[in-house]
């Protein structure tokens, strides 16, 4: 397994290119993270029009794993993910699987997610100096004294609030990483401790269910499109390569099902490689 260092960085960063993402669409001030967008495509079938959903790239990697950064651990590499959480929302409301209103939805998930990042990461010496008593790398604000918000003059939009949930702040919440940033310099650091513990960043929730936000209608919403602007980015469907159907009705036989099994079973006897950390120290 790598260690956090720059070469896993430069690595990281180079497939990150190769993929054909939108690199560096904006930069935070703190530190050099980018953002890395692209589109989820879906077609609505009430009126067959395709509609396009923002997401900003995620990264996880082997090498986060029992650091403070444990929550985006990948095993045996690294990876990207391309989570919509607009594209989740449409799909369930255009095809009846949601029951309710989508903006409560997505806002319960997004705020669920954050709230059950892992917990205990950040060592237990630094407990005077973390941000959230449970020591994750992204927590809920609480409400003030008061019972508001972040940003004031903005609603609660869930008409009920679940446990889980109460007294939470349903503009704005913290995190030691940035969870739109793609690679982020403060993997690569390889510190027992956040870099960010004395000034996490400030994250928002707004634009998931406020028509008045900015990037409510590419994330949220959904940007409509037409279907040569979507071909003109995946190609057309007369063009895409399928698996023949001789292929995909394909069955392994008795002797090569037992060989996999018998492969497999190897595989769950190999014990996972913990860094030493006194050697890295």
């Amino acid at each position: 397994m790598s260690p956090p260092d720059d070469t896993l960085k430069a690595f990281s960063n180079a497939i990150l290119k190769l993929s054909g993402w939108s690199v560096g669409r904006r930069r935070f001030a703190r530190l050099v993270n980018e953002v890395s967008s692209g589109y989820l495509y879906l077609r609505n079938p009430l009126d067959s029009a395709l509609y396009g959903f923002q997401f900003n790239i995620d990264f996880f990697a082997c090498a986060g794993h029992d650091r403070w950064w444990h929550d985006h651990r990948f095993p045996g590499g690294i990876a990207f993910t391309a989570n919509s959480l607009g594209h989740m929302r449409a799909y369930r409301e255009w095809h009846g699987i949601l029951k309710g209103v989508g903006g409560e939805w997505a806002l319960k998930q997004a705020m669920m997610t954050i709230d059950n990042a892992e917990k205990q990461k950040v060592v237990a010496r630094e407990k005077d100096r973390q941000q959230d008593p449970d020591g994750r790398a992204t927590w809920l604000r609480p409400l003030s004294a008061e019972g508001k918000p972040h940003v004031e003059g903005i609603a609660c939009p869930l008409a009920k609030v679940p446990s889980q949930l109460a007294n939470k702040d349903w503009t704005k919440y913290e995190g030691y990483l940035h969870t739109d940033h793609a690679v982020r310099e403060e993997f690569f650091q390889d510190r027992d401790i956040p870099p960010t513990i004395e000034r996490p960043y400030i994250m928002d929730f707004t634009y998931i269910y406020a028509k008045t936000q900015q990037d409510f209608e590419e994330f949220s919403k959904g940007k409509a499109f037409t279907n040569e602007q979507v071909y003109a980015e995946i190609g057309r469907p007369e063009d895409w390569t399928h698996r023949h159907a001789s292929t995909a009705t394909r069955t392994r036989t008795e002797e090569q099902a037992a060989l996999v099994a018998q492969q497999l079973a190897v595989c769950d006897t190999w014990q996972p490689i913990v860094p030493d950390r006194d050697l890295q120290e």
